[in-house]
């Protein structure tokens, strides 16, 4: 029985990242919301935190912060060996979008720390300059968004490239 919740599980992700895709936001919010139900259920806790990324994206970017916090709760049943570099990074991103600069620097840095690969390193980057920029750390985000420019130079990651140029374009305004 539990495999087959894991693989309707499976199912609502997919689902949850086409709706995002196209931009069905309620679809993507009900699709993820489902499967980490069901997830939660099953406690297969893998599943639970590949959900949590983009789900907190999309409530972070909605200003929802009630239901950021709702998640938030139910983390604290996920034991701390699954938790990701994109699971962090997720964490972060709500708490600059919530103005909470001591938390989106703990978890970018937790993010950094677990990153398995360029792209999950130079996103917590990133997220470090970001949350510094919002705390009105010029100089510290102009100096990572500079390093981290470099970095990218060297990579494939066009959107993440684009993004780093445009903060920093903030940060020099």
């Amino acid at each position: 029985m539990n495999f087959l919740k894991v693989e309707i599980s499976a199912d609502q992700l997919a689902l949850g990242q086409l709706y995002f895709k196209v931009c069905n936001f309620d679809g993507a919010v009900g699709a993820l919301t489902k499967g980490i139900e069901e997830a939660r259920q099953a406690q297969d806790w893998e599943k639970f935190s590949e959900y949590i990324p983009l789900l907190l994206r999309i409530l972070a970017e909605r200003l929802d912060f009630e239901q950021i916090q709702k998640v938030q709760t139910q983390l604290a049943e996920v034991p701390a060996n699954v938790w990701t570099s994109k699971l962090h990074y997720a964490l972060g991103i709500s708490a600059v979008y919530s103005e909470n600069g001591e938390a989106a620097h703990e978890h970018f840095q937790l993010a950094l720390q677990k990153a398995g690969d360029l792209r999950e390193t130079t996103h917590a980057q990133f997220g470090l300059a970001a949350a510094q920029f919002k705390q009105g750390h010029l100089v510290v985000a102009r100096t990572q968004l500079e390093k981290l420019r470099e970095d990218l130079q060297l990579a494939a990651i066009q959107d993440l490239r684009i993004a780093t140029d445009l903060l920093l374009v903030h940060v020099l305004l």
